[in-house]
């Protein structure tokens, strides 16, 4: 997988299940593209690598790297179920499911 970040500067690994929506916001979902992440009532910038495509299509699945540029302010809320959708400015352009979370480096 290649990643959309610096992995000297990572201190949290988050894996996540997402599936793309139909969206009329022209937004893709690429390789090492900067959505915004929402959950609980928070939103907050992450970047996204995805495994094994270079881009997930509307009703597509795709398994995602999860990066943030804080992730201390990430901590103890996204937990393995917890599900978040991506926004591309307002508009949601896919639901996901948190299927791994490594905090071993915070």
């Amino acid at each position: 997988m290649q990643m959309a970040y610096d992995k000297s500067v990572i201190n949290m690994r988050v894996l996540a299940n997402i599936t793309a929506l139909e969206a009329n916001s022209g937004a893709k979902i690429v390789n090492g593209c900067r959505p915004l992440i929402r959950y609980e009532g928070m939103t907050a910038s992450c970047a996204l690598a995805i495994t094994d495509v270079e881009r997930v299509f509307p009703n597509h699945e795709a398994e995602v790297e999860i990066a943030f540029i804080d992730p201390s302010v990430h901590k103890g809320k996204l937990i393995i179920g917890k599900e978040f959708e991506l926004l591309s400015g307002s508009i949601v352009i896919a639901k996901g499911t948190i299927t791994l979370v490594d905090e071993s480096f915070l």
